[in-house]
């Protein structure tokens, strides 16, 4: 949620230091934080992070977790081919929260590139279908329970975690 005064990052990183997280930071304002953790339950760390973002920020919001290495098999899948993110041609993941099986999105102005059962990688034209347009399609196939981050945001937060390696 980058356009959240809340969501700060400095806010954003105390209350995930406040779990116990090691290494903690914050990627642009994009919402995202890279940390390390000695815990290893993937659905534990999401739900620790949705209440304490709920009860100490006022952000009630679901939490997604990827693993490092999760990052680096998607990045190696080379997901979205040769397209490159421009203003009229704009790549984005969108991240799952469970691996329910589910309907794509289906839209003729998105393009779906790959899926999985924890995301999709699809590009879009924001002249043609504008970002708020395009995240009630979005949501209107998977719910709330998601978060999408263009391709760029998904490549800097790889970046940084090999920093805190």
């Amino acid at each position: 949620m980058p356009g959240n005064p809340q969501m700060r990052n400095t806010e954003l990183c105390r209350v995930i230091e406040s779990l116990g997280h090691k290494n903690v930071k914050a990627i642009i304002s994009s919402g995202n934080v890279v940390f390390s953790s000695s815990q290893t339950d993937e659905q534990a760390i999401e739900k620790q992070i949705s209440i304490v973002l709920k009860d100490e920020l006022g952000i009630p919001v679901p939490a997604i977790v990827r693993s490092q290495k999760e990052l680096k098999m998607l990045e190696a899948a080379n997901p979205l081919g040769a397209q490159t993110h421009t203003k009229n041609n704009y790549l984005t993941v969108i991240f799952l929260m469970d691996q329910a099986e589910r309907t794509l999105v289906d839209h003729p102005d998105i393009m779906a590139l790959h899926t999985s059962a924890r995301e999709q990688c699809i590009v879009t034209n924001p002249d043609i279908l504008p970002g708020p347009k395009a995240m009630q399609i979005i949501e209107k196939t998977y719910g709330k329970s998601i978060t999408t981050r263009t391709w760029k945001t998904v490549e800097c937060i790889i970046t940084t975690l090999e920093t805190i390696e």
